[in-house]
Order: structure tokens, then sequence, then C-alpha cells
């Protein structure tokens, strides 16, 4: 038996202010081994993160009224085993890329991703 058949789905919170691209995402992912939770600003997401210790992936809109994805990912640095993947437009990719300590690789395409654990972009 694999261990995803023992573990069940890996717990998945898809943070995003605009309805139609969290949909899109929460859809894709729900074709593979994930169970998605779905809200449409920081702050709903922030309340899922303390309500579910079980997330294993952040998928979270850099830009959202009220609470960012920036403030999502400081307060997810507690959470062990999960991951952090930060959406954003084009100009926004520099201030990813600095909050997570690459610099200056701000490119069109780059995948940022940042343990929530230790807080670190790879």
């Amino acid at each position: 038996m694999s261990s995803l058949a023992a573990t069940g789905p890996l717990r998945v919170l898809v943070a995003d202010d605009e309805p139609h691209i969290g949909r899109i995402i929460k859809t894709k992912l729900e074709q593979g081994p994930f169970a998605v939770t779905l809200v449409y600003d920081g702050a709903e997401a922030l309340a899922e993160l303390e309500r579910d210790p079980a997330l294993r992936l952040l998928i979270l809109d850099l830009m959202m009224p009220q609470v960012s994805g920036l403030d999502i990912l400081q307060a997810a640095k507690d959470q062990d085993g999960c991951t952090v993947v930060l959406v954003g437009e084009d100009r926004n990719v520099r201030t990813i890329l600095q909050v997570v300590g690459n610099g200056e690789r701000a490119r069109r395409g780059d995948v940022i991703q940042a343990d929530c654990a230790e807080g670190r972009g790879q």
C-alpha cells in the first residue's frame, strides 16, 4: 500500500481574490491526489490555516485585500511540513523574490517556493 493511500489526499489551501483563478487551480488540483479548500481573501486563508494543521500546500495570491499572501507566508512559517507557493503578476515577482531571499533573480516564469517551517526560497 502506498503512503498516499495510507494517509489520504494531501490537504491544499488555495487563496485568491479572483474567483475564476482560484476555481481553475482547485479544479486542476482535484484531478490529482489533493483535497482542496478554496478561499477568496487573506483573512479567510489565515483562519483556515489556523483551523487545519494538516495543510501541506498553500497556493496564495500575492496581492489580496485585508491580508496579503506574504502575510500568510509569515504566519505559516511555524507550520511543519507545509510548502507555500506565491502567485502574482510579473510586476510583483521582485517583491516575492526579495521576501524569500533570492535577490535579483526576477524573471518571467520563475517558480518561487518557500518552505513554511524554514521560510527559505528555492
